[in-house]
């Protein structure tokens, strides 16, 4: 499913060669992307629906303890806030979630009202938003609350980072300017940066018959390769992840790069550390999959399904998530490859 690029048609000669081009290393990301908008046909689309797992890591990984929850409740809430969070993530039935997050969520949004402004609840609270509607809302079903979902958190995620007077001036201003108002962003920023590029994705990717939508893809990439730039280990390797996936949907000879996908993979893993499965279920989703690499599909995946004798209690949740998505996946083995 995953291994193929379902053009609706022959791209054009002119469409081959700038799509050739189109790896983040060799073409500024802005110029692929204006090529696809520029198509006469849509065909392109598929592609875009086919990276939404990186929303999907993105938030399960910073929600199940690798990245704001782990560090920024303590600073925002009473002490029974943070052992709320803790209880989240040591829970082992992904339902009994699912129920009961809202409830964090609407807490969040009241302590808003309070302090609109306050950098710790925006970071918060994009989080959580983008965290629940990828881990609980169903895909395709559920589209109308993920755009809802996706953009609250992607609203505050941005007025997070448009405290900054250089990010709010380049909003509005030609990619080469909001590229160069990146760069003034430092490694304290990278939480706020991670959980905006995060929500950004998942509102492009939950709408993705939206060429409005669509057109905002170059900056919200942008935005997560500064991640990578600033601070790499940020929520276990999440924008690794983000960038593996990548690298592996893309069509062949249109920015596939399987050396270069394996490698956002390895060190996403190893930044991860073995106890935590989520990444390791990813590569062989997208990864083997792409690569049709049956055996190394089903020796991961067959693995995670064994629950540890000992397991972190910040891992249990993710895990739990992670086993449910890797039976899903070998029980679909037969039309993946």
């Amino acid at each position: 499913m995953f291994h193929s690029f379902p053009f609706r048609r022959r791209p054009t000669e002119r469409e081959r060669v700038l799509i050739s081009a189109s790896s983040l290393d060799s073409l500024p990301v802005q110029d692929y992307f204006s090529c696809v908008m520029k198509s006469e046909s849509l065909s392109f689309v598929p592609f875009f629906a086919r990276i939404a797992s990186c929303a999907s890591t993105l938030s399960l990984l910073t929600l199940t303890g690798c990245g704001m929850f782990g560090y920024s409740p303590g600073k925002i809430a009473a002490g029974h806030f943070e052992s709320l969070v803790a209880s989240v993530n040591s829970q082992e039935d992904p339902e009994l979630v699912r129920q009961g997050f809202p409830t964090m969520i609407l807490l969040l949004d009241s302590m808003l009202q309070e302090e609109p402004d306050n950098p710790d609840l925006l970071l918060a609270a994009s989080t959580a938003y983008a965290g629940y509607a990828q881990a609980f809302l169903v895909p395709k079903e559920e589209n109308a609350r993920a755009v809802l979902l996706y953009g609250r958190a992607k609203e505050y995620g941005l007025k997070l980072l448009c405290r900054r007077s250089f990010f709010a001036a380049a909003q509005d201003e030609p990619f080469g300017e909001y590229e160069k108002a990146l760069s003034c962003f430092g490694r304290d920023d990278v939480p706020g940066i991670y959980a905006a590029a995060n929500a950004w994705l998942g509102w492009i990717l939950s709408q993705t018959d939206s060429m409005a939508a669509l057109s905002e893809m170059p900056k919200a990439l942008t935005l997560m390769r500064r991640v990578l730039e600033l601070d790499e280990t940020y929520a276990c390797g999440g924008a690794h992840l983000v960038f593996g996936i990548y690298y592996a949907v893309q069509p062949p000879g249109g920015g596939r790069d399987m050396e270069k996908s394996k490698m956002h993979f390895t060190r996403a893993m190893e930044l991860s550390g073995n106890g935590k499965k989520l990444p390791q279920v990813i590569y062989a989703e997208y990864y083997a999959v792409t690569a049709g690499d049956r055996e190394l599909f089903s020796s991961i995946l067959t693995k995670t399904l064994e629950k540890p004798e000992h397991e972190q209690k910040a891992d249990v949740l993710g895990n739990a998530i992670a086993r449910e998505r890797a039976r899903r996946l070998l029980d679909r083995k037969e039309d993946l490859f």
